[in-house]
């Protein structure tokens, strides 16, 4: 029963409202206990000579967007394995490369998102071979026009022309592919440091210098040389990622783009959205006015209907992965990018939702609960082009709800 419509069939920017139609799909694509798995080889001549291994080091990839994140602590050993593997050879040197097998394509979402967006952590894209969360922390000082980083960047060009003002108003800039990142704005004078997270340029130069950093620590060279050796192959190291049900719960209660993209990518490789849309077309899920050119909602080019989005939500009601499908919201007052909304009011940890916002963009959907948990509404707000502050919006929304519920 449909308690208030309005304009349910006009499709709109859902923004990361998206994500909740992509973990919705992937659920039924991929078994509870799936896992991204990575292996790790010597490939070479695996035979000690004086202390001395020439083989390379490769790595057979899945795309596992979760190696060495910071949201899963038990998964930040990556590299600390590999390591602790080769130490076992009991060697001080290794001639040869790092290299990579990759098992699966990966599609370049990233061609739809805007420009501004690329350099900022959020605008982390999917890659082949995913490294701490593909983003990193960058300090300037803007006196002494001094940075850091908080993990290796290599061949990193920064360039800044930051101004003291009373209010900090900081951006960022850096082209596709590139190593060249601009920072410009305004710094608080009375506080130089300035702190922001950006993308990684390139995830595997990283993660080389942080293996290569690593075996140094252990008294262990890597010394990159082109082998033409022997082809032993020695599995040295196997990696898991987190279960299906850890990776969406995590990716939508925080609204990681890069996470979401990368379940949407294991719907199908080939052809991930045209998959999901044809499977909710199979479910009598009318796909009219949708359009999707990522699983994240980062992109413009995304177009969603109300209608759609609560008819999603209703098949995943129905389905028998209810329960984990509304474990993986956030709860209003509680967590995530729900944290503050409607807190201490009754509706606190009542709604189950996915949040959704860009520049005039400000979306919310998910499930009513009652006091058990259990959904007895779905619900789906999506406002485009407001041009009010969006604090007095969200306020307007809460209000909304308070009335209806």
């Amino acid at each position: 029963k449909i308690i208030v419509s309005e304009n349910s069939r006009k499709a709109m920017t859902p923004a990361s409202v998206t994500k909740s139609v992509t973990v919705a799909g992937a659920m039924f694509h991929l078994d509870e206990n799936f896992r991204y798995k990575t292996d790790v080889y010597l490939v070479g001549d695996t035979t000690n000579i004086n202390g001395t291994m020439y083989c390379d080091i490769v790595v057979k990839t899945s795309s596992d967007p979760t190696l060495e994140s910071e949201h899963f602590n038990s998964n930040k050993r990556f590299v600390n394995s590999i390591v602790q593997s080769i130490s076992k050879f009991n060697i001080n040197n290794i001639n040869g490369q790092i290299k990579y097998i990759h098992t699966n394509d990966v599609a370049d979402y990233t061609s739809s998102w805007m420009i501004e967006d690329v350099a900022w952590d959020y605008g982390a894209g999917y890659r082949d071979f995913n490294y701490k969360d593909n983003k990193f922390v960058l300090t300037v000082n803007a006196d002494s026009a001094q940075f850091s980083t908080d993990t290796t960047v290599p061949d990193l060009n920064l360039s800044h022309n930051l101004k003291p003002a009373i209010k900090r108003s900081v951006s960022l800039s850096r082209p596709v592919n590139s190593n060249d990142l601009y920072v410009y704005g305004t710094y608080n004078s009375k506080n130089p440091v300035i702190k922001v997270a950006c993308s990684l340029p390139d995830p595997k130069q990283a993660f080389e210098a942080d293996l290569v950093n690593a075996l140094s620590l252990n008294s262990i060279s890597f010394n990159c040389i082109n082998n033409e050796t022997a082809q032993d192959t020695i599995l040295i190291y196997s990696h898991n990622s987190p279960k299906r049900n850890d990776i969406m719960r995590s990716l939508m209660v925080r609204s990681d783009n890069m996470f979401a993209d990368a379940i949407m990518q294991t719907i199908d490789r080939e052809n991930s959205i045209d998959s999901l849309m044809n499977f909710f077309e199979k479910n009598n899920i009318n796909c009219d006015c949708v359009s999707l050119a990522d699983g994240c909602g980062l992109s413009r080019i995304d177009q969603l209907t109300p209608k759609f989005i609560g008819d999603v939500y209703r098949l995943m009601y129905k389905s028998k992965h209810k329960d984990d499908y509304i474990a993986t919201f956030p709860r209003a007052g509680k967590d995530g990018t729900m944290k503050n909304f409607c807190k201490g009011t009754r509706l606190e940890g009542k709604l189950a939702l996915k949040t959704g916002s860009m520049s005039g963009v400000q979306c919310y959907g998910g499930y009513m609960l009652d006091d058990e948990g259990e959904p007895t509404h779905s619900v789906v707000i999506m406002i485009n082009n407001f041009f009010c502050e969006r604090f007095a919006l969200r306020k307007e929304i809460e209000n909304f709800l308070l009335r209806i519920f």
